[in-house]
């Protein structure tokens, strides 16, 4: 008898294992006939396993195999079935009903199913985020709107404005979208990070009338006694459109009513250098300089004045020997304003440049970079860059040998960085120049694989060039 009940456990739990496979196998082949298109197919093998598995996977290809078959009526009572029985979003299977239903142009069914998922929200006002977020995914943000409202109505104290100006954009309505955001930093500051980003994402794309909405509603804020982030958004949408002067009149005002933006003003002056709004660069860094040697930014604020002022002089289609004496002069006061400070090392690299390039006396030039790199106050690096410096001048000067030996120092201090790649180059271009050409293609062949993508790019260049011309044919 014993043995009897034995043998019927091991033929049930054989059987259950049988059927366990099976299913398996059956769920595996109806995915991969969904993978290569054949609906009907993975259907039949699909539709019976859904019957006892409500898994969020199989119910997205089985209603996905119904609607690209139109079987609208399968694809509802597949949804209705899980909406009694899974653990799924229950608001997103009704966002699914919804599109079942327009898929299907039954207006009428639509309606009653949205008016469904409103019951559910009224009576549930938190749903409101997972409904929103299904209706916005699946392409309806008018009515992902209404669900919103109508949780607010309900519950009052629900900040939805996130979400619901996410959605006025989507709409095409940018004006409540801006007032939205500008509303959420009014409330509450924190959400002001955030609001930038969604602002710089949107604004190259909409008209110029509506970044004008935008900035007439923040200073209306700003008169009207708005907290300190409303001046900080209107700064990042000055900046945002490149209007830096608007931005850097409205950076004082606020510098002179609480005395702390130094470091804002001081960003956009290198903003507006990198953008080669030259001018104004040069009267933020002044601004800076006036404040006194007691704020943190004075020092790079004299060198950027200076860096300011000879990208300028380049910048222009023809300098005279007088303008770049005058800066050379410049260079030589702030020096002396900054004895023993490690920006002594841009400083004095960028005189050295314009006295040997533009002023035609590269000895004086040697001579103050030699001082420099023996100088113990500056950065490794700026070492680096001055012994750069001091190689261009030299093979400038017609001295290779010694320029390549300081090219050299320089690549050994900084092997793998972009100091070093750049030495390295110079180095390869130095010997390229006379005509040893082997030796240089050595090197250039290295640095093709330089970190650096304009060094990588100039050596592949120079590379091509001398194979292309050193494997010709002798006769030729």
């Amino acid at each position: 008898m014993m043995l009897k009940k034995k043998i019927h456990s091991i033929i049930g739990l054989l059987l259950l294992f049988t059927a366990n496979i099976m299913a398996q196998s059956d769920l595996e082949l109806g995915y991969q006939y969904y993978e290569d298109g054949e609906y009907t197919q993975a259907i039949e093998y699909l539709e019976p396993i859904a019957k006892s598995d409500y898994t969020n996977g199989l119910y997205k290809v089985l209603l996905n195999s119904y609607l690209s078959i139109d079987d609208f009526k399968s694809a509802e009572k597949l949804t209705r079935r899980f909406l009694k029985r899974s653990r799924i979003n229950k608001m997103e299977l009704y966002t699914n009903l919804i599109y079942t239903f327009v898929l299907a142009e039954d207006e009428k069914a639509m309606k009653k199913v949205v008016k469904e998922l409103k019951k559910k929200v009224e009576n549930n006002p938190s749903l409101a985020y997972s409904a929103g977020d299904a209706l916005q995914k699946r392409g309806y943000p008018r009515i992902a709107l209404e669900v919103y409202d109508l949780a607010q109505s309900v519950n009052p104290g629900m900040n939805l404005d996130y979400q619901k100006a996410q959605l006025y954009g989507e709409l095409g309505d940018i004006k409540k979208m801006y007032s939205m955001y500008v509303d959420m930093v009014e409330r509450t500051p924190n959400y002001l990070a955030s609001v930038k980003r969604l602002i710089a994402q949107g604004m190259t794309g909409f008209e110029s009338s509506n970044t004008e909405f935008l900035k007439e509603l923040i200073i209306k804020k700003i008169q009207a006694g708005g907290p300190q982030t409303m001046n900080e958004l209107l700064i990042y949408v000055y900046i945002q459109e490149k209007n830096f002067r608007g931005a850097f009149t409205q950076l004082k005002a606020l510098d002179k009513r609480n005395n702390s933006n130094k470091g804002q003003i001081f960003n956009l002056g290198k903003i507006s250098l990198a953008a080669e709004e030259y001018d104004l660069a040069v009267k933020v860094f002044d601004y800076i300089i006036k404040a006194g040697k007691d704020n943190p930014f004075y020092e790079e604020a004299l060198m950027l004045r200076l860096t300011t002022q000879t990208q300028a002089l380049y910048a222009q289609a023809n300098t005279d020997v007088k303008s770049w004496e005058t800066l050379q002069k410049e260079y030589i006061k702030t020096k002396k304003k900054l004895v023993g400070s490690p920006i002594m090392g841009t400083l004095t690299t960028q005189l050295a440049h314009i006295t040997a390039f533009q002023l035609d006396d590269s000895d004086s030039a040697i001579s103050m970079l030699k001082a420099l790199v023996n100088t113990g106050y500056i950065s490794e690096g700026d070492v680096a860059r001055a012994k750069i410096e001091l190689g261009d001048i030299l093979l400038f000067k017609g001295e290779r040998w010694e320029a390549i030996i300081y090219y050299g120092q320089a690549e050994k201090a900084f092997e793998k960085s972009p100091i070093g790649q750049e030495a390295k180059f110079k180095r390869a271009k130095a010997a390229y120049f006379v005509g040893d050409f082997e030796w240089a293609q050595g090197i250039f062949d290295a640095l093709k694989a330089s970190t650096s993508k304009l060094i990588a790019n100039d050596a592949m260049k120079y590379s091509l060039l001398i194979n292309d011309n050193t494997a010709l044919d002798t006769t030729m």
